[in-house]
C-alpha cells in the first residue's frame, strides 16, 4: 500500500478472510476506510455513496466459481477499472485503473530582507543628520515620539537598504519522509557541533548520522 498527503491508493486480499470475506467487502462499500490504517483494521464511519473499493468484477476464478477476492482501494475516485482474467496465467486477474492525480503544487516560500550588512557607513552618517531629531525630542507624547522615531529609522533604512523580497520554490521529494527529515536535522545538528570540537566521539557522530542519512535516502528511493 502507498499514500501521499492527498492521494492513497492500496491492493487488498480480502479472501485471507475466508468466509467472511463478503462482509468484509460490504464494510469497505459503507464506510471512509483510513487506507493507511487497515491492518488495524480501524474503519470510520463514512457518507453513503464514498465507497473507497473500485472493483466490482470476480477477481479469482476456477472451474467451479468467479469469486470478487482483490480490491483495489483509494480516496480518489478512478476514472475506470478493468479486470483482465487470462486463463494460462492466473486463476487471479490482471487489475488495472486509470486516476487522475492532482500534482502538488511547489510550495513557494517568500523571504523579505534588508541588506543591512552592506550599507555605507558614510552614507549611513549623512542620512541620520538629515533628520530633525530636535523636534523628535519636543514632542510630549511617547507613543507620538516613538512613531515618529521609528518612521525616520525606517526611512533611513528604506533609502540605504530598501525592503527586497526572494521567492524561493521548495521543490517536495517522496523520498525524504517525516523520518528521513528528523534524521536529516540531527545530522545537521552533529555537523555543527563537530566543526567546533576535537572531540573524536562527536566527529564520528556526526559521521554516522551522514552515513545513515544516505543509506535512509536510497531505501525510501528504491521503495
Amino acid at each position: 500500500m502507498s499514500g501521499s498527503r492527498k492521494l492513497k491508493i492500496g491492493f487488498l486480499n480480502p479472501g485471507s478472510l475466508g468466509s467472511r470475506h463478503d462482509e468484509f467487502v460490504y464494510a469497505m462499500d459503507k464506510h471512509n476506510v483510513d487506507l493507511m490504517a487497515i491492518n488495524e483494521t480501524w474503519l470510520k464511519q463514512g457518507e453513503e455513496g464514498r465507497a473507497p473499493h473500485h472493483t466490482k468484477e470476480p477477481t479469482h476464478f476456477t472451474s467451479e466459481s468467479e469469486t470478487l477476492l482483490d480490491l483495489v482501494c483509494s480516496n480518489a475516485k478512478l476514472d475506470r477499472v478493468w479486470v483482465n482474467y487470462i486463463p494460462d496465467l492466473s486463476h487471479y486477474a490482471l487489475i488495472t485503473f486509470n486516476i487522475n492525480a492532482i500534482k502538488d503544487k511547489i510550495a513557494v516560500k517568500k523571504i523579505v530582507s534588508r541588506d543591512i550588512k552592506n550599507i555605507d557607513q558614510s552614507n549611513l552618517k549623512e542620512a541620520i543628520q538629515t533628520i530633525d531629531w530636535n523636534s523628535v525630542a519636543q514632542i510630549t507624547d511617547v507613543d507620538s515620539m516613538v512613531a515618529v522615531f521609528t518612521d525616520s529609522l525606517l526611512w533611513v533604512f528604506d533609502l540605504l537598504a530598501p525592503l527586497k523580497t526572494n521567492v524561493i520554490k521548495q521543490h517536495k521529494y517522496p523520498w525524504i519522509t517525516y523520518n528521513v527529515r528528523l534524521m536529516m536535522r540531527e545530522r545537521d545538528k552533529a555537523y555543527k557541533i563537530s566543526r567546533h570540537t576535537n572531540n573524536r566521539s562527536k566527529i564520528e557522530y556526526y559521521r554516522d548520522m551522514k552515513r545513515q542519512v544516505y543509506h535512509a535516502i536510497n531505501r525510501e528511493k528504491i521503495a
